[in-house]
């Protein structure tokens, strides 16, 4: 066939050169299906993020924790990795309270969230097997890989289509676990919550991420010719309690006001203007998003403690009409913040 050579025959010789340049891997084989016959056999579980705007508590990250059998799925935020460890005690306290099981293993990455000898010395205690993938192959943890990802896709798309500020990620993804375990899904073909729980869920309750809701004041609140109602908007069901998680737009954005307005003060306190944004001097400052009073407090080198203390000072006062006694109360800041150490708020 081509001059030269006399036999192209046979079987070529080993080139390790060729294996060094040319080498890729095998195709995965899917690990979707499921794979145990009974409840928490096999928990899945990974960690995603950090997230472009933290909340109020300074949670940037999430873990979700997902059964393999029922492929029932709870979240946890975080504010840093390393409370994967007991954000796992609070989800093994709960389903094996819920089930009556025991969590026989647990699937993760290598990450060192999993692999400290504090977390695999209680899941020698438990008698929990640890299933860990080879480092840099994510597919091998596939059913967590692609639960995370929905969960995230879903959620920003509830914060889009209502138009909603993106630090309500937390709310937004809370509400797609809850709505994802009263749905179908592959590869089951009937709801986690049926599977979870042996009854079909009702999703008579369920409303859009977002819409406008009417809440009912208590009776304490009425008065004569005044309206029964306030307008809030839907941002999802709280864990364990019957009722709707609502967003109070018109206190928000005068709390939000009040803040900028004691930022000011606080400025005014260190004789340097320095920092305040031109869109302060603007008349669009009641729109701004959380995010930035956020980083705006951390440029005046305030702690995250410190801005959890401060909002959830603010938020107390729901009416905020006694805008002295909230000045003298921020005197007592840095008190507070010893106080809530070990507390995280989520607004």
């Amino acid at each position: 066939m081509i001059n030269g050579v006399d036999n192209v025959n046979g079987k070529m010789p080993f080139c390790e050169a060729c294996v060094q340049v040319k080498q890729t891997r095998k195709p995965f084989k899917g690990s979707y299906e499921v794979q145990t016959t009974g409840k928490l056999q096999i928990v899945h579980s990974d960690v995603c993020g950090p997230m472009s705007v933290a909340l109020v508590g300074g949670a940037k990250y999430f873990v979700s924790f997902t059964d393999d059998f029922t492929r029932y799925c709870r979240v946890y935020f975080l504010k840093r990795k390393s409370e994967v460890f007991e954000k796992f005690k609070q989800y093994e306290a709960k389903v094996t309270t819920c089930t009556g099981q025991r969590i026989q293993t647990l699937r993760t990455d290598n990450g060192g969230k999993y692999t400290s000898a504090e977390f695999e010395a209680y899941l020698r205690s438990r008698g929990i097997r640890h299933d860990l993938t080879t480092p840099y192959t994510p597919q091998q943890n596939g059913v967590s890989q692609r639960l995370n990802r929905t969960l995230q896709e879903m959620g920003l798309s509830q914060l889009v289509h209502p138009e909603m500020p993106r630090c309500f990620w937390a709310d937004a993804l809370a509400t797609t676990c809850y709505v994802r375990n009263r749905i179908p899904v592959c590869p089951l073909h009937v709801a986690p919550h049926e599977k979870w729980y042996g009854n079909k869920p009702s999703v008579k309750h369920m409303r859009v991420f977002g819409c406008i809701a009417y809440a009912l004041k208590p009776s304490p609140e009425r008065k004569k010719m005044r309206v029964k109602s306030e307008k809030m908007r839907f941002i999802g069901y709280p864990f364990g309690t019957k009722g709707y998680r609502l967003y109070d737009k018109k206190n928000i954005v005068l709390l939000f006001a009040v803040m900028l307005y004691l930022m000011k003060l606080i400025l005014a306190s260190k004789n340097s203007l320095l920092w305040i944004p031109q869109m302060l001097q603007r008349q669009t400052i009641c729109v701004m998003t959380l995010c930035h009073i956020q980083q705006f407090l951390q440029r005046l080198s305030m702690s995250q403690n410190q801005i959890s203390c401060l909002v959830m000072m603010l938020m107390s006062h729901r009416h905020l009409v006694n805008l002295a006694g909230l000045l003298v109360n921020l005197r007592n800041l840095t008190d507070m913040e010893n106080g809530l150490k070990s507390r995280s708020y989520i607004l």
